[in-house]
């Protein structure tokens, strides 16, 4: 079997699948070990909601959304810079942070990223990142828009990124339930940080407790049975995907080499307005 199949009975693949399973977990249209984790879902209804929540309309647009998200580039810092102000501040100047929130609401989102360090570390909402990028994995095969060989590498590819950033399942967990609440508040003007966020209280938002719930389904994958630190293949890169970001580098390179071309032309144009002034005068 190639090292690119995804064979269900196989550990390691599912492994592989339970990298998305707290975002498929509050789905009912999602089951975590079907490849295709919205199987009942029609082509167009994917397209167009990839277009409506994400604005991707392409097979490049999808890749280089999977890549930010695969690197924690996308929600994984929160807001504010307070992960790093906390994890850099003595607690008296941790407090003088908190007091210096130009409002109530300020101050509740500092609490909440206080909370999440406190819960899971300096991973933060990156879960939030990598289970979603997976997600995108999935759907774009089932658009045809990421190959089988694809498929395999950047399933594996986030794999070992959650191996390399969590200590385990439950900081994994965590980390998801923490960074879909954060999300959960910056779209949704019309309810409070100190609601939504910090719910009154240590625990956390509602949302953030629920989510914990969910993840106990019996839906959900048997993480006993997918020891954290289970070898994982390492996968090359497929050729197809080193061309598709190529044409990138090439396109970036036209458009510096217009752009120079641009800024030459005005120069010679500045010159010619110069001559033409001087020899008016």
């Amino acid at each position: 079997m190639s090292d690119y199949t995804i064979d269900l009975s196989v550990p390691h693949c599912r492994w592989w699948l339970a990298v998305t399973a707290p975002f498929s977990s509050w789905r009912s249209c999602c089951d975590w070990d079907h490849l295709h984790i919205c199987h009942s879902t029609s082509k167009e209804e994917h397209l167009e909601g990839l277009d409506e929540s994400w604005g991707i309309t392409s097979r490049k647009e999808l890749h280089h959304m999977i890549r930010r998200l695969a690197h924690g580039e996308v929600h994984a810092d929160g807001d504010d810079h307070s992960f790093d102000r906390f994890l850099c501040s003595a607690p008296a100047q941790w407090r003088d942070f908190l007091a210096s929130a130009k409002d109530e609401e300020q101050f509740n989102v500092r609490k909440f990223h206080e909370m999440t360090i406190r819960l899971v570390g300096r991973v933060g909402f990156m879960a939030f990142d990598h289970a979603r990028a997976t997600a995108l994995v999935r759907w774009g095969h089932q658009l045809d828009w990421v190959t089988d060989e694809e498929l395999a590498f950047l399933l594996s590819y986030v794999a070992h990124e959650v191996q390399r950033h969590y200590l385990n399942w439950d900081q994994y967990l965590h980390s998801y339930a923490l960074g879909r609440s954060w999300w959960v508040y910056t779209i949704n003007e019309s309810q409070t940080a100190e609601k939504l966020l910090n719910g009154g209280n240590d625990q956390g938002s509602i949302s953030y407790r629920r989510y914990l719930n969910a993840f106990k389904s019996d839906t959900m994958p048997d993480y006993e049975n997918l020891p954290f630190n289970m070898p994982l293949p390492h996968l090359d890169v497929p050729e197809s995907l080193i061309k598709l970001f190529e044409s990138d580098e090439s396109e970036e390179l036209e458009d510096l080499e217009d752009l120079e071309d641009q800024d030459e032309h005005s120069e010679i144009d500045k010159e010619s307005e110069n001559i033409n002034e001087e020899a008016a005068q």
